[in-house]
């Protein structure tokens, strides 16, 4: 019996090692998980923060359209994947 409970001991003090070695994994993973979350929210803001000021240029440029003619030329507007360019269609309401 001596014999099956120092093995039994020895199981569980290497069990114990390979639960903090994840469990430590696991706290790296998610702290990594949550810079790199900051990281994209900092770019959305970036990107927010950059469109608003697209638009305003716009605006002061041509100042007769109005925030809806803007927003209907960018809704009217078509990305081209492989060309890496913005196709830009002004509609005849505009």
């Amino acid at each position: 019996m001596q014999e099956e409970l120092d093995d039994m001991r020895k199981l569980i003090k290497k069990l114990r090692a390979r639960y903090k070695q994840t469990t430590a994994e696991l706290r790296d993973v998610g702290q990594e998980h949550s810079r790199e979350k900051q990281d994209l929210f900092g770019q959305i803001k970036e990107g927010e923060r950059e469109t608003l000021l697209y638009r305003m240029v716009l605006q002061t440029l041509v100042p007769k359209l109005s925030l809806a003619d803007i927003n209907t030329i960018v809704a009217n507007c078509e990305y081209d994947a492989e060309k890496m360019t913005w196709n830009v269609v002004i509609p005849p309401s505009v």
